[in-house]
Order: C-alpha cells, then structure tokens, then sequence
C-alpha cells in the first residue's frame, strides 16, 4: 500500500546540533562570548546571593550587577538560569490527561495520521494503557524507514505495525520531584530527549521533553519584545485577534469594555488565565468559547499548556 503523503526531505534536516538555540538576537559567533560573561556574572551573583542569607540583599541588586555586562535579551536567559536551579519536572509537565499517544499495536500510517492531527514530531508508545509505555516513536525515523523501504523494495507498505517496525526508541523515566536540571542532564548524557514522568505507584504521571526544558530558559524572554499593538489587532469594530497573555485592563480599554465585566468573578489578570479559568481546561484550537457573558472567543492558537491567541468578538446585543 502505498499512501498520498508526500515527503519534502528539506522539511526535515538531519539534527546535527543537540544545543539550545538560545535566541535570534544572539548570533552563533557571539555564543562563546556570552557564555563566557554567564560565566564571570554567576562568579559574582553566587557571591551577592551568599551575602543575601546574612546581609538582606535581594534579586534586585543582583538584576542590577548585570547592567553593562549583557544585552536585555541576554540579561532575561542568565535570570532564567538562575531559576532553573529550583523548577521541578511537575513544574513544566504534560499532564497526563493532555498526552498525545500512540499503541503499540498501531501501523505506521495510522502513527503517521496522528502525527498529523496533533501537529507532533514525536509520541510516547504505549502497549494497552499509558501506564504500561513501550517507548517514543519520531516522525523523523518514519520518514528515514518509508524512504529505505522504497529504495529497497519499490514499495511501501504502511500497514505494518509500529511493535514490528523497529521505530520504537528508548524512553526516559523520571520521577516528578525530580529537579529539571538534572532532567537535562540525564537527556545530554542519554541523547533520549523526551521523559515520561512516572508515579509512586509506577503509572505514568506526565511527559516532559527536552523542547520543554528550553522554554523553560527563553521564558518570558519573546514576549519582552511584544509591544501591546502586535498583541491586539482589530479586525472591525467588535472583533479583535489577541495575544492570550495580554492583561484585562488592557484589553478592556481597547474593546471598550468595563474590566470587571469582562472577568466576572475571576481571579485573573490575563484573557489566557481567564479562559482557562472559566472551562477549568486548555481548550483546543478551534474550539469558540461561550462562557464570557457579551463574548464569543475563537481559540486560534493553543497547546495543551496554554492558549496562545483568539479572536474575541463583542455581542453587541447581549444584556447584563
């Protein structure tokens, strides 16, 4: 059987570096160099930490001992290295209700079909249940297998199972209290770069991944160069494409709106938080959102962490 997919091998190059893209506004010839002034600026911070358990000092002298030595940009990356030393796994998990997978017993086109649905380079493999996981299939080793086989047999055949297709890789297990920087340090180590995130009881917790870890230490990092203009465009009078982090006094001034209002009895302060606040869930894309009384919410963009952005669109006709 050979399926309608069509592989553009430029979509997919050979990962030759395993390292961390730390951002576009530091270019590869500057890395050393700001790697060796991380170096000199943690010498100094450790020193000014050590200090703070006896003399009161806090962050924001150390914030201030960074100025001259790194750009805006460089200065958000070497604070979340500082962090990164106190996140747990449980911290940056996939909860395991919001796991994407795949059984065992599944054929490479119907892998093939979910790597397409959840938009996915790869999925944990689990045999009957998640709790008892087989391993990690890549989008990348079935595109390396569909293409062997052509060039060996003029065929392909997708009907063959993944338990039989030798595309289920090595997993990593971790437990949750497990510190991320050790995670990391299993995963250079490993070369494994996705973790399932195992119980007391053995049973499969969560799932963190090495892409995971990185967003951890570019955190905040885009959306320091955000301006609240590109987080909210109006499409006509009522109707509005926004960011999902932009704050609700914000937002309410420019829909024309009363804050209160529009949060109701929430506690939040971002539409992100809000939305995720009033279904107790990430909603998926596509989904329109009806419980913001006078609004009706399209979920443009979201992952199963948060929503990235809507369309939010005024009911001119809804009465208190």
């Amino acid at each position: 059987m050979m399926s309608d997919f069509k592989i553009n091998s430029s979509e997919h190059p050979k990962e030759k570096n395993e390292g961390i893209d730390l951002s576009p506004s530091i270019s590869k010839t500057s890395v050393p160099a700001f790697w060796t002034r991380t170096i000199r600026a943690l010498c100094k911070t450790w020193k000014l930490m050590k200090l703070s358990h006896h003399k009161g000092i806090r962050l924001p002298r150390i914030d201030a001992s960074l100025e001259g030595i790194f750009s805006e940009t460089e200065k958000e990356i070497f604070n979340n290295i500082l962090r990164f030393r106190k996140i747990r796994i449980d911290d940056i998990m996939i909860s395991r209700v919001s796991i994407n997978a795949v059984e065992d017993k599944a054929t490479v086109y119907e892998a093939m079909l979910m790597f397409e649905k959840y938009g996915r380079s790869w999925m944990p493999v689990y045999k009957n249940s998640l709790d008892n996981p087989r391993g990690m299939v890549h989008m990348r080793d079935v595109i390396s297998y569909i293409s062997h086989m052509y060039a060996k047999t003029n065929n392909i055949n997708l009907n063959i199972q993944l338990s039989e297709s030798n595309l289920i890789k090595n997993i990593l297990f971790v437990p949750s209290s497990m510190l991320v920087s050790d995670l990391l340090t299993n995963i250079q180590e490993s070369r494994i770069r996705m973790a399932l995130v195992i119980d007391e009881h053995g049973g499969t917790d969560g799932l963190v991944s090495y892409e995971d870890i990185v967003s951890v230490l570019m955190r905040d990092i885009t959306s320091e160069h955000h301006s609240k203009k590109s987080m909210i465009s109006a499409v006509s009078d009522n109707t509005f494409i926004v960011d999902a982090r932009t704050d609700l006094e914000e937002l309410a001034k420019i829909i024309g709106t009363d804050c209160n209002c529009l949060k109701g009895e929430q506690d939040v302060d971002s539409l992100g938080g809000l939305i995720f606040s009033v279904l107790d869930r990430i909603p998926a894309r596509g989904e329109v959102v009806l419980e913001i009384p006078g609004f009706e919410i399209v979920i443009l963009d979201a992952d199963v962490r948060c929503v990235r952005r809507v369309r939010i669109r005024r009911l001119v006709h809804f009465k208190n």
